[in-house]
């Protein structure tokens, strides 16, 4: 099985590929008129082991798209940004996060890396912001308790390791 898919083109052409091939021979004895009885046998057993094949093309093809979408969806770290993690208390973490209406932060917990901060609202013509509210990815949080006990429970010794702080390594925060 080739792991190296970057694109779904392959994968599901083998799928329809596959489906035209199940359509013939649903259909063979329309197309196909055999008279005698022992070629219609060698035939048939013939297009069952091919189709056991097929089976295991699509099945193949299957785990390839859900790879390929994987793969797609991954986040990774960063060159560099290994180099310059930085283990920040919770405590301290979460304060900036509290007092900044706009900041992006960039973790490593034990479920990979996440995206985390907090995100406001403003008009066009005020520096105001109002609507504050938390996020861990897509989830928005209005609470700041909810989202502060979800972060310490990704901590080890009361310390979160951070990749970035609004794209910025966090060496150059003074925290």
């Amino acid at each position: 099985m080739n792991s190296n898919y970057k694109t779904i083109i392959y994968p599901l052409l083998k799928i329809i590929i596959c489906i035209c091939f199940y359509t013939a021979v649903f259909f063979r004895r329309n197309w196909l008129k055999i008279t005698n009885q022992t070629v219609s046998i060698i035939i048939d057993c013939a297009l069952i082991a091919v189709c056991l094949i097929n089976i295991y093309v699509v099945s193949i093809s299957f785990i390839q798209l859900i790879l390929i979408h994987e793969r797609k969806t991954k986040k990774v770290v960063k060159k560099g940004e290994i180099d310059n993690q930085k283990w920040i208390e919770c405590d301290k973490l979460l304060e900036l996060i509290k007092k900044n209406d706009i900041l992006d932060v960039r973790i490593n917990t034990i479920e990979g890396i996440k995206n985390i901060g907090s995100a406001s609202d403003n008009n066009l013509d005020s520096s105001f912001f109002f609507n504050k509210c938390y996020y861990i990815e897509e989830e928005i949080f209005d609470n700041y308790m909810l989202f502060s006990e979800k972060i310490i429970g990704w901590s080890i010794d009361q310390k979160i390791c951070v990749l970035s702080i609004d794209g910025l390594p966090p060496q150059n925060i003074n925290i």
